[in-house]
C-alpha cells in the first residue's frame, strides 16, 4: 500500500513541480491548437495564473538559481518573471520511450531575430524551410523551432512539423484526449493528462492488476484560491475503478498516520486528499487553504 502512497505522492510532486519550470500561460487554448490529435501526453501552465498564487516565490526563486535560464534570458533580452505566459509540452506514444519526441509551445515576449541569432551562435547547422506561412529552423538536423505569430514552436524537427499542421486540421481537442483537455484546461494554474498507454498501464499495474485497465489519465490544479488538485483516471469497466479507488483510499489512510509525514507536519493534509469512484473513472481531489499552500511550499523547500 504504501508504494500506491508513493505513487500518489510522486503524482502530486509532479504537478506542483511544474511550477517550477520557468514558462506559462496565458493563452493556454490558443496554444494546444498546436497539439496533435494523436499525441498521448499534454503538459500546460498557466503563469498569469501562478504570479497570483503563494507558488510564484517559489517559481522565481528556483528560475534565479538557474544560470542557464539566466543566460539565456540576457541573450534574448527577456524577463521570465514578466514576460513568459504560455508554456505546453506534448508528445505522442513515443516520447514515453524516446525522450526527445516532443515539442514544446511557448508564448512569451520573444524578439524571433534575437532568438534565431542566439540558436545559430549555439548550433553547428541552422538550415530554414517554409512550412505553410510559418518558417521553421532545422538545428542540427533533429531539432527545429518555429514562430508562428505570438507562440514559438520547438522541439524534435519532425514534431514541430505536425504541430504547425495541427493547427490548420485536428488538434488534441479533437482526439482521444478530448474530455480530459475539456475537463481541465480551464485550470487556473496548470495541467498533465496523458493516455494510458502499455508503459503506464505496465507500471501502474504491477501492485494493482486494475491498472492495466487504464484508459487515460490527467491532473489539474487551479490556484485562484490557495490550491486545489484534481486527478482523473478513466478505466475500462466501472469494477476496476471501484477496486482503485478502494485500494488508494485504504492507502491515504494508513497515511494520514504515518510518523514521518505527522513530523513533518503533511499528515493533516494527507487526510484531506478525498477518492471516489464515478462509473468507470476515478476521482481524486486535495484542496489547500492559503495557508496549508505556505506551509506545504516550505516544507518543500526545506527538503531540498
Amino acid at each position: 500500500m504504501m508504494r500506491h502512497v508513493s505513487r500518489l505522492g510522486l503524482a502530486l510532486a509532479l504537478t506542483l513541480g511544474l511550477l517550477s519550470t520557468p514558462a506559462f500561460a496565458g493563452d493556454v487554448e490558443g496554444a494546444l491548437k498546436y497539439v496533435p490529435a494523436n499525441f498521448t501526453t499534454v503538459v500546460a501552465v498557466d503563469f498569469d495564473a501562478v504570479r497570483k498564487s503563494p507558488f510564484f516565490d517559489m517559481a522565481t526563486a528556483m528560475l534565479d538559481k538557474n544560470k542557464g535560464a539566466k543566460s539565456i534570458e540576457h541573450e534574448l533580452g527577456l524577463d521570465a518573471k514578466k514576460d513568459l505566459k504560455t508554456f505546453v509540452l506534448a508528445g505522442p506514444e513515443a516520447f514515453m520511450h524516446h525522450e526527445e519526441q516532443f515539442v514544446v509551445i511557448i508564448d512569451a515576449k520573444i524578439d524571433g531575430d534575437k532568438l534565431i541569432a542566439y540558436v545559430k551562435s549555439q548550433s553547428g547547422s541552422v538550415t530554414e524551410k517554409k512550412v505553410g506561412a510559418a518558417s521553421v529552423y532545422v538545428v542540427d538536423k533533429e531539432g527545429a523551432f518555429a514562430v508562428d505569430g505570438k507562440f514559438v514552436i520547438a522541439g524534435y524537427a519532425p514534431l514541430v512539423e505536425q504541430a504547425l499542421a495541427a493547427k490548420a486540421g485536428k488538434s488534441v481537442g479533437s482526439g482521444p484526449l478530448a474530455s480530459l483537455v475539456k475537463r481541465f484546461k480551464g485550470s487556473k494554474g496548470g495541467f498533465a493528462i496523458s493516455g494510458g498507454g502499455p508503459k503506464v498501464r505496465s507500471m501502474m499495474s504491477a501492485d494493482m492488476p486494475e491498472f492495466d485497465k487504464l484508459q487515460s489519465a490527467g491532473a489539474g490544479l487551479d490556484l485562484s484560491s490557495g490550491a486545489t488538485l484534481t486527478l482523473v483516471g478513466n478505466f475500462a469497466d466501472a469494477g476496476a475503478a471501484s477496486t482503485i479507488s478502494d485500494g488508494i483510499g485504504s492507502a491515504l489512510q494508513d497515511a494520514s498516520t504515518d510518523p514521518d509525514l505527522k513530523e513533518m507536519g503533511l499528515a493533516s493534509m494527507v487526510a484531506k486528499i478525498k477518492t471516489t469512484a464515478k462509473g468507470k473513472a476515478v476521482e481524486i481531489g486535495f484542496k489547500l487553504d492559503a495557508a496549508e499552500a505556505k506551509q506545504l511550499i516550505e516544507t518543500f523547500a526545506k527538503m531540498q
